[in-house]
């Protein structure tokens, strides 16, 4: 596991809270009613503690943390 990998999983586990989420990667956490508006703005506060990023509100969208692989995706291109 990378450790952008660990780091999608425990934010997303976070928003989300429940462990189901990590049962398919590309699960559409939206469309299944898991991320609400607040999301992203939770999003970048989990993201920020667990590493140096710093990130501003129009740096990520929904379609970011709409499954665990865009936001390993956008954890890669990030760091």
């Amino acid at each position: 596991m990378t450790e952008n990998e660990k780091i999608a999983r425990e934010v997303l586990t976070t928003i989300c809270d429940t462990e189901e989420i990590l049962e398919d990667y590309d699960l559409d956490l939206i469309d299944e009613g898991f991320i609400d508006s607040f999301a992203v703005l939770n999003a970048i506060l989990e993201i920020e503690k667990r590493t140096d990023l710093k990130l501003q509100a129009t740096d990520i969208k929904k379609a970011d943390i709409s499954s665990i692989n865009n936001l390993i995706h956008f954890l890669d291109a990030k760091r």
